[in-house]
């Protein structure tokens, strides 16, 4: 062989060598729908037809000089970003009652997923951008977005019971997000340059964020639900009567979201409770800086305080986000005049397992006339359905009324449903038990395939069909007239979700007009 013919060989078999080398490389590259946002692509994964973008940044990372700052615009990135696995969960503490579900945490947390149809067809975010890739062209489907609860201070929006799939799978754009939490969400200080409400901020930014890019991912922008339970029920409230926050949203629902609570101030005491800013100098001093502030570990931040009771740490009235309680603003007519679906569970005090109380002692500690409830709640459990009541139970019946009243749509129900094995074992439906009905995720739950039965996926099914259909177009039962009217204070008629499922009137007027009575006398309070 010739010394020419050789080196052409040998060149053939290297350029042979790197094609070969060159394609295990690509067999290696993940596959699946990509989309392009204003700040830059995204690829995620389809799975059983549903295409899901997990790790989304929807603002700028609260860290270093970014810490207790609003929240600012993403930098976009170059290239193609990987949206595959769950992003870490805001810093928090341990929980008291059970074992957390969260795997990782980090103060650059802010992030969101999105679960959407398999027919969905994405529309450009930005101008010139391509479209969402690999989709048949379809009508732009619902969106609804999530706020979890966990008192402000615990969870994540990529736990297991919030999975999205089955919202995908039925033509509904699902978003989950995190925002701060605890002194990291909800802190003020004078030597900061902004105070207050940073948790607040971060849900309206991400809300603003959905507005400006779901259509990229099929979802009609102008038919967003915001949705949440707990203290993510309660934010759906300040949302909902925030001044800041108008065009966010088209529906709400709240669940266990309260809605007589009284709402602390920024910088002022209110009652017994005092201020937030008095509350971070109590911790602080006067004497420090932001820059000192700044510079502090996320561990000296969270400190190693255990939950404390409902509402310690929430949004404040700060004149600017917040103005007055929701229950004032809504009385008022000072809200974003969208349709409304709020509702409470039967056994809302199992909550309170999770600060460290019982019912009784949290009863006890209101200063309530302990006589006049045990006259309106005969029984052994009266603390815990008196606590119940005057909580959650009857605050949904009071923003059912003022929406109704303010001439929006208003849908009100009570939730009575416990999984057929654990009936003899719970006096009612679990504060948060709705949950895995309304996402129709049953199967997260441990021990799912021992507890979960036909009769529990069956209510699954059909507590999910409503959100769905409420999604879709403001009716909750759909085209069932009579089944579940709209709440009105004439008919004061609401859906009973129990072993029966039955519209139903009046329900424990009594009791409740006691308890939005007391809060009525509470609003003279400075």
């Amino acid at each position: 062989m010739t010394a020419g013919r050789a080196r052409m060989v040998g060149t053939r078999i290297t350029a042979f060598l790197w094609l070969a080398v060159l394609s295990g490389c690509q067999s290696q590259v993940p596959v699946g729908p990509v989309v392009r946002v204003e700040s830059g692509a995204l690829q995620g994964e389809s799975l059983d037809g549903v295409r899901v973008f997990r790790g989304i940044p929807y603002v700028a990372p609260p860290v270093g000089e970014r810490r207790w700052r609003a929240p600012a615009p993403v930098e976009p990135w170059r290239g193609v970003r990987a949206a595959r696995g769950n992003p870490p969960a805001c810093p928090q503490p341990a929980r008291r009652d059970r074992a957390s579900r969260i795997e990782r945490m980090a103060e650059d947390c802010l992030y969101l997923n999105v679960w959407t149809p398999p027919a969905a067809q994405g529309a450009p975010a930005a101008q010139g951008a391509p479209a969402a890739q690999g989709a048949p062209a379809a009508q732009s489907a619902p969106v609804m977005v999530w706020i979890h609860g966990g008192a402000h201070r615990i969870g994540a929006g990529s736990l297991p019971y919030y999975d999205g799939a089955s919202f995908a799978a039925n033509g509904v754009v699902l978003v989950t997000f995190n925002y701060r939490l605890g002194r990291l969400g909800f802190f003020a200080h004078p030597a900061l340059e902004e105070s207050g409400n940073f948790g607040l901020m971060d849900q309206a930014a991400a809300l603003r964020w959905v507005k400006e890019n779901i259509a990229a991912f099929g979802g009609d922008p102008n038919n967003v639900t915001v949705f949440g339970e707990s203290a993510g029920g309660s934010s759906v409230l300040y949302l909902l009567t925030s001044p800041r926050t108008r065009g966010l949203f088209e529906r709400a629902i709240v669940q266990s979201g309260g809605g007589l609570q009284l709402t602390r101030h920024l910088d002022r005491r209110r009652g017994l409770r005092p201020s937030l800013m008095a509350e971070g100098l109590a911790w602080q001093g006067r004497d420090t800086t932001a820059a000192t502030l700044r510079a502090l570990p996320v561990e000296a931040v969270l400190g190693d305080e255990p939950l404390r009771g409902i509402g310690a740490v929430a949004p404040v009235i700060d004149g600017e986000w917040i103005l007055d309680d929701p229950a004032a603003r809504l009385a008022r007519g000072e809200f974003q005049r969208v349709p409304v679906l709020v509702g409470s569970n039967s056994y809302e005090a199992s909550v309170l397992a999770a600060f460290g109380t019982d019912a009784a002692s949290a009863v006890a500690a209101s200063g309530v006339d302990v006589d006049a409830l045990r006259a309106l709640y005969p029984g052994e459990d009266w603390a815990s359905r008196a606590w119940g009541d005057a909580v959650f139970v009857a605050g949904a019946r009071y923003i059912a009324r003022a929406v109704a009243e303010a001439g929006e749509d208003a849908y009100l129900y009570h939730f009575d449903y416990v999984l057929e094995r654990r009936r003899d074992k719970v006096p009612g439906a679990g504060h948060g038990s709705e949950i895995p009905f309304v996402f129709n995720t049953l199967h997260a739950l441990p021990f799912a395939r021992a507890v979960v039965g036909d009769a529990d996926r069956a209510m699954a099914r059909r507590l999910h069909s409503h959100w769905l259909s409420f999604a879709r177009g403001g009716d909750p039962a759909g085209r069932a007239e009579g089944y579940w009217p709209p709440y009105s204070a004439d008919n004061d008629t609401l859906l009973y979700l129990g072993e029966r499922v039955e519209p139903r009137a009046g329900y424990r007027r009594r009791q409740l007009d006691f308890h939005e009575n007391r809060w009525h006398s509470q609003q003279g309070e400075p």
